[in-house]
């Protein structure tokens, strides 16, 4: 009986089995499988033929308790008078997962949107992870649902996210991409020269080109050094040999290459040298007008060995009296097969030598037969060569290839043999292979009659008798469709005492996929904005994810593409979804009457990106070990292990892997077709696409504005086909005329720079073009603005330049326009034409501008709320003295929501440089509370939740950047002061917080946890450690009230319980400070600790200390609020700003006034007029002063906001007025959150602000 030697849950494999006997009585067999889950007959047959061979396929049942559970495989035969049992182990196990994971791009800007797909073929889905390049987890999904398989998930990478290697994890899968400031490159470089040469070369040619990425060549001057690199071993050598090295120059063709000779022989300069050694060629090639510059290398092995010889197919065990078949295979050294040539093996065993002589034939093999009679089973050494080691006339010593293997005896019961002749090629899909098995069986083996012995079919050379043998060939047709990369084939006769003659062999397969999946375009070459169609066949409902990437952006990461190449799916049988599998391929038959065939699929555990050694391993062809073929064998054949066999490698089974990628920009089809050129995605397309019944899809799309070409593949997954990968096909976006400017990656403000731009013409005439750069506010240029105007013609391409200067932050567009104009006398040499269409290309592209200097902004906010008649106010402005003339500019922006302005900036709600840790904190605790604030309000749109959470992600991934080892945080990191307390219990409390939200990884907390009750003193209070940056807090920062309450709060927020010793001992301690100080005069520390009895739940307390700070109020025009100063410095009444720390306290105070569950309309009102001053203080961003007021307030203001929130909302008639200016805003709930924002036409000057109607309107100047 023959069974897989692991059986694969839940899919079905496949049992044999065959009997030969040489009495024809009735007898009963039983094949049974032995699991926890259960006895399964597998076979029950009453057998009355002398010959009787079966295959059936059964149901594996899945493994019990563990992954994987040991089962028996049981046969019982029962006679008339006998009965044989048999039992042996077998494997079963949960077919194991693969997992595919494919990002848009294989690198990415900061900022930029990660998208990626992620297919597992089986069904089961595992959480994945992202990690950035200091380990910390930034992203995290769980319980993920694929669709049709395939899992689609983005997220935002941070503004400020690090560059470098970034991880996507899954259990058994990792996947990485890059984090880069790059600019594309329009044009690769490639170097064409031979991978070996002998010493004996005296020159080889050496070619560089460059091609653009829509196909064109490039024009410029190439440097090529060409190096061999000597190594040295020692540090300090005191012979150090120097690398030799060469320049070679020049200017690229009209087909855009350089080609030079190099001289071996500048390379190998003493005779004594006589090592292979590598030439290094680093080849740049510099754009001309330009000045782009590009590299790349590549090595070249020049080698002594003039030829090598090895032996292929050949076992490293013979048995004795039974041929040896084997070959050797003769290569030129630079790897091109010799034919022809003679080959001198020489046979070594005992005392005894043996010489003899082949010929290669077309394909560079001799292949020789040996008879091992005479060998008794002792060592043989067998030694090949070509010819014997000679001096050249260059006086190198080169050496001629010789190969030598050493053999060993097998211990074999029959004399026969069975020989697989070995398939040197991969085989390709959907093919036939014709696999040729020799034979050599003993007549005596055979028993009577066996002189009569039938041939099947499958015998296609005939045999001949000699001396009581049989020899011969026959043929096995393989059907190549196997996904899996190794195939194992094993062919076995019998003899009626018991012997065997077996062979098996690792087939090399092409990697086939049953769900064949083509992709191609309606063009091959389209217009930029022109209408394309994309055709996709595959398996009927099939889904498909569609990737079209520019070519520039694989030049990057080249080695991150995925295809059919380099996804080797290593499987175990069944791995691939429900794809269907012919576990074991049966053919009728055999060598003899008594014989049996079969293919069974189980490699050996082979990587399949490692070659495989030209020697099949060590057990492949033993004549008695079948065992070895991937099968379990249950039989009363003569089997046992070898006398002597070699341990084999163990080469671990995995799925390698390379993923391919794209970018970020959303896709509008149909969008930007007209003339301007404007759209420039990385990512053209990223589409999941169902595929109909009939197997096909079709995908219409917009070409994006870039002259590229795009990079296109498909790959689909079926519940009946598995998975399935295109072919790369390309669409090239190009216009015969166009125009194309080269920016930096950014700039900063004020620094000028040559806006450079270079016009290319592939059309057939000449032409006279002009070619200008749109005036704009947000940059100017140092000179004038010159129009350009010049003769163009075919096949060529100009530069030009303009010195601008950019005056605007952030992203600043650049419109060039290059036109064909009728003007005589420019073209000189021939007529210039001007074409009827496309002779005009208007291009424009934006520049990343940094701030270089100070941003000065000032702020006033106002809450107007008219109680059933109308509230004004009017807005003066005053300018500082040393303000840069013409910076000046002012807007004022409406809302109906007191946090509308600190949602709408969540990205950038500081401007103050206090320190990055600290800072960042502004960027992240924000979105906490106003996202709960918009999800307990019912306000919470997808879009306005996907907004804060994006952020909220990106302040998580920033905040790490600033975590120390210990598991504090500092404004500035690792490697700079220990870590904050203060900053370290911001961070604990906000973080927990934020689980509602998104994923915080645990020990993120509890490291913060951790670094905060090592701080803890004796006395149950907290000592301070570590700088805080901003100057308002010290006061708050001593080791005392104040800051003993913040760090209870955030670990109470973390859930560390109130009977926890570290928490007992800290309330006591502030208790003790609260009732020994009743004259306090640090109120903030008193407002702490407020909040510390709110969230502890000790109510007494909170209402003593709001009482003590109540005396201590300051009331003002209907507003209250807390200083911990005795005086105010104000510049002006609008455009004063309050201490942080005032701002904080203030803030403190009133979420201890409304930290309750119910409020009474006298709470209100007292609230309202806190809130009232709090607004007054906010930054044009929503945020404040600080990092730490900001938090705070925004925590209060949101608490505020949700216990004061009316489902009716505002209903307002807003006017704007000045001298000669006047506008009208409506707010109401449908646009409550929406940010009305109108640009003031000059100051300064008076604006008088008129609201009718019910609610409040918040209302900001900057």
């Amino acid at each position: 009986v023959a069974i897989p030697s692991q059986l694969y849950h839940p899919f079905s494999e496949t049992v044999c089995l065959q009997l030969s006997r040489k009495q024809a009585a009735p007898i009963h067999v039983t094949v049974t499988l032995q699991s926890k889950a259960g006895n399964a007959t597998l076979i029950t047959q009453t057998i009355s033929q002398l010959v009787f061979f079966h295959c059936t396929s059964f149901q594996v049942p899945p493994p019990v308790g563990q992954p994987e559970e040991v089962a028996f495989i049981e046969i019982t035969a029962l006679g008339a008078d006998s009965e044989v049992q048999k039992k042996q182990k077998v494997l079963i196990k949960h077919a194991e997962k693969k997992t595919l994971i494919q990002t848009d791009k294989p690198v990415y800007k900061p900022g930029q949107i990660v998208k990626l797909r992620i297919v597992t073929l089986d069904q089961n889905f595992i959480a994945s992870n992202e990690t950035d390049p200091k380990r910390n987890r930034i992203a995290q999904w769980l319980n993920v649902t694929p669709v049709g398989g395939i899992v689609d998930l983005s997220f935002p990478l941070a503004a400020e996210a690090p560059v470098g290697e970034y991880t996507i994890k899954m259990p058994d899968r990792t996947h990485t991409f890059s984090v880069e400031e790059y600019v594309l490159t329009k044009f690769s470089v490639s170097i064409q020269m031979p991978q070996v040469v002998t010493i004996l070369e005296e020159t080889f040619h050496l070619h560089i080109c460059g091609m653009y990425t829509y196909g064109k060549p490039v024009q410029g001057s190439v440097k090529a050094v060409v190096c061999r690199k000597h190594i040295q071993y020692k540090r300090k050598s005191p012979k150090a040999k120097r690398s030799i090295c060469k320049d070679y120059t020049g200017k690229t063709n009209e087909d855009g290459c350089f080609t030079t000779e190099v001289h071996v022989k500048t390379y190998h300069q003493k005779r004594t040298d006589n090592y292979d050694f590598n030439l290094e060629v680093v080849a740049a090639l510099k754009e001309s007008g330009t000045g782009v510059e590009f590299n790349t290398t590549e090595n070249c092995k020049v080698t002594f060995g003039i030829t090598t010889l090895q032996f292929w197919g050949t076992s490293y065990y013979y048995q004795q009296g039974a041929p040896y078949y084997g070959n050797l295979e003769l290569r030129s050294g630079n790897g091109t097969h010799l034919k022809n040539k003679k080959v001198i093996l020489t046979v070594s065993y005992g005392s005894r030598k043996q010489t003899k002589t082949y010929f290669t034939d077309d394909t560079g093999m001799a292949s020789f037969i040996l008879e091992t009679s005479a060998w008794n089973n002792s060592e043989v050494r067998l030694q090949a060569k070509t010819q014997p080691e000679e001096f050249s006339s260059q006086n190198a010593r080169v050496s001629y290839g010789t190969a030598s293997l050493t053999l060993r005896a097998f211990y074999s019961s029959s004399r026969s043999s069975v020989r697989i002749q070995p398939v040197q090629a991969v085989l390709p899909c959907g093919d036939v292979q014709q696999v040729t098995v020799n034979y050599h069986l003993l007549a005596t083996e055979l028993g009577d009659g066996a002189a009569r012995a039938e041939f099947y079919h499958l015998v296609s050379a005939g045999q001949h008798r000699q001396r009581g043998q049989y020899s011969g060939t026959f043929k096995i047709s393989l059907p190549i469709d196997i996904i899996s990369p190794m195939a194992m084939l094993f062919v076995y006769t019998t003899f009626p005492e018991g012997q065997v003659a077996a062979d098996s062999f690792s087939l090399k397969v092409s990697k086939c996929f049953r769900n064949h999946v083509k992709l191609g375009f309606s063009d091959t070459v389209a217009l930029p904005g022109s209408a394309v169609h994309l055709h996709l066949q595959a398996a009927p409902r099939s889904l498909c994810s569609i990737r079209a990437v520019d070519q520039s952006v694989l030049l990057l990461r080249p080695e991150a593409e995925l295809s059919r190449a380099n996804v080797s799916l290593r499987l175990s049988p069944a791995d691939i979804g429900k794809m269907p599998f012919e576990y074991l391929i049966t053919v009728t038959g055999g060598v003899t009457t008594q014989g049996g065939l079969y293919v069974g699929r189980w490699g050996q555990r082979q990587t399949p990106d490692i070659p495989l050694p030209p020697l099949k391993s060590a057990f492949f062809s033993s004549p008695s070990f079948p065992q070895n073929s991937g099968l379990t064998f249950l039989t009363s054949l003569k089997i046992k292990s070898p006398i002597e066999c070699r341990t084999q490698t163990t080469f671990y089974d995995y799925m390698y892997y390379a993923v391919e990628h794209a970018e970020s920009e959303h896709i509008e089809l149909g969008s930007k077709a007209g003339p301007v050129r404007a759209w420039f995605p990385e990512t053209f397309i990223w589409s999941l696409v169902p595929i109909n019944d009939s197997g096909s899809a079709e995908l219409s799309v917009t070409v994006p504005d870039s002259i590229t070409d795009w990079s296109a593949m498909t790959f689909c997954t079926s519940e009946t086909h598995g998975l399935g990968i295109s072919e790369t096909t390309s669409l090239r976006s190009f216009k015969p005329f166009f125009v194309e400017p080269i920016l930096p990656y950014s700039i900063f403000r004020g620094e000028s720079f040559p806006l450079t731009v270079k016009v290319f013409n592939y059309l057939k005439q000449c032409m006279v073009l002009q070619l200008s750069l749109m005036n704009s506010s947000d940059f100017e240029f140092v000179h004038a603005n010159v129009r350009f105007t010049v003769c163009l013609c075919p096949d060529s391409a100009k530069t030009f330049f303009w010195d601008v200067k950019a005056t605007k932050l952030g992203k600043v567009n650049f419109t060039v326009t290059a036109e064909v104009i009728d003007q005589k006398d420019v073209c000189t040499e021939s007529t210039a034409v001007v074409p009827e269409s496309g002779g005009k290309d208007t291009v424009v592209k934006h520049l990343l501008v940094k701030v270089k200097g100070l941003l000065e902004e000032k702020t006033h906010t106002s809450l107007l709320c008219p109680k059933g008649t109308s509230a004004s106010e009017t807005i003066t402005f005053t300018l500082p003295e040393n303000m840069v003339l013409g910076t000046e500019r002012a807007h004022i922006s409406f809302l109906g929501d007191i946090l509308g302005t600190a949602l709408d900036n969540i990205d950038e709600l500081l401007q103050m440089s206090s320190g990055c840790g600290e800072q960042n904190m502004v960027h992240f605790a924000p979105n906490v509370f106003i996202t709960r604030y918009l999800q307990e309000t019912g306000q919470l749109t997808p879009e306005i939740k996907q907004k804060a959470i994006g952020y909220l992600e990106s302040g998580y991934q920033r905040q790490l950047l600033y975590k120390h080892a210990d598991g504090s945080y500092s404004a500035f990191g690792e490697g700079s002061e220990p870590g904050n307390t203060w900053l370290t219990a911001l961070v604990l409390k906000t973080f927990s917080q934020a689980q509602d939200f998104i994923h915080i990884d645990e020990q993120n907390i509890k490291d913060a946890a951790s670094a905060l009750i090592k701080s803890q003193t004796p006395s149950g209070c907290f000592k301070s450690v570590g700088k805080l940056f901003n100057n308002g807090l010290m006061g708050a920062v001593e080791e005392g009230l104040g800051l003993s309450s913040a760090i209870i709060t955030a670990l109470i927020h973390a859930g560390t319980p109130r009977s926890d010793p570290a928490v007992q001992k800290a309330l006591k301690c502030i208790t003790d400070l609260v009732n020994a100080d009743s004259s306090s005069s640090n109120l903030y520390s008193l407002a702490l600790a407020a909040n510390a009895f709110a969230v502890a739940g000790d109510k007494a307390l909170k209402q003593k200390i709001l009482k003590r700070l109540d005396k201590a109020a300051i009331r003002s025009d209907a507003q209250i609020f807390w200083s911990q100063q005795s005086k105010q410095e104000e510049d002006s009444l609008h455009w004063y700003r309050a201490p942080s720390v005032d701002v904080e306290l203030t803030s403190s105070i009133l979420m201890a006034h409304i930290s309750k569950s119910s409020l009474s309309s006298d709470e209100i009102r007292k609230a309202s007029q806190i809130v009232s001053w709090l607004i007054k203080q906010q930054n044009p961003y929503g945020g404040f002063a600080s990092t730490q007021d900001t938090v705070v307030a925004l925590e209060a203001l949101a608490l505020y906001a949700t216990k004061t929130f009316s489902k009716d909302g505002p209903d307002l008639q807003v006017s704007l007025s000045s001298e000669g200016f006047s506008k009208n805003i409506r707010v109401d709930n449908t646009n409550r959150l929406l940010l009305q924002t109108v640009e003031l036409p000059a100051i300064p000057r008076d604006y008088t602000v008129h609201v009718q109607g019910h609610g409040c309107l918040f209302l900001q100047v900057i």
